[in-house]
């Protein structure tokens, strides 16, 4: 699990009014600092297809758009990778994880995700993006469906963690 920096201060800030706000120009410019941190950082090379934390359909609809998704689009095209945002689904509606407590977190995200094609991550490795990792509850429901699914390895990239 690699992240860029640690959700504080003003990339906090920026966060939430990319997410909470939908301050879409901010997409641009946070996705730049993920895609530069992978330049540096990370074996691009080894990865074969970029999936982003998906939303529940009810969600997205509410938000129209889902943050994973920009992040994880900007780093497939700057790295020319296939971006896997059909791959996986969100099938379990519950509330936001921001106000609940770790236990919370797990139990919330439990069965929440579903591969929708298994064939296309058979001995891939997979980049798991989203933008802000706290409990690794949500990253771990997810590689954890991602690796069932027959997906050879899943690396966790994010945009920022707690501290």
């Amino acid at each position: 699990m690699r992240s860029v920096c640690i959700y504080d201060g003003i990339i906090k800030e920026c966060i939430h009014l990319f997410k909470y706000r939908a301050k879409l120009t901010l997409a641009k410019p946070l996705a730049k600092l993920m895609v530069d941190f992978a330049r540096n950082f990370l074996n691009m090379k080894e990865i074969d297809i970029i999936v982003p934390v998906p939303l529940h359909k009810a969600k997205q609809r509410q938000r129209q758009f889902n943050q994973a998704h920009l992040l994880a689009k900007s780093l497939s095209r700057a790295f020319t990778k296939k971006l896997g945002n059909k791959q996986l689904a969100k099938i379990k509606f519950g509330p936001a994880q921001v106000n609940l407590s770790k236990a919370e977190r797990r139990r919330n995200v439990k069965g929440a995700f579903k591969v929708k094609d298994a064939a296309s991550l058979r001995n891939k490795n997979v980049l798991l993006v989203d933008d802000v990792l706290t409990t690794q509850a949500t990253a771990n429901e997810c590689s954890k469906m991602l690796l069932q699914a027959g997906a050879n390895r899943v690396e966790v990239f994010t945009l920022a963690r707690s501290a």
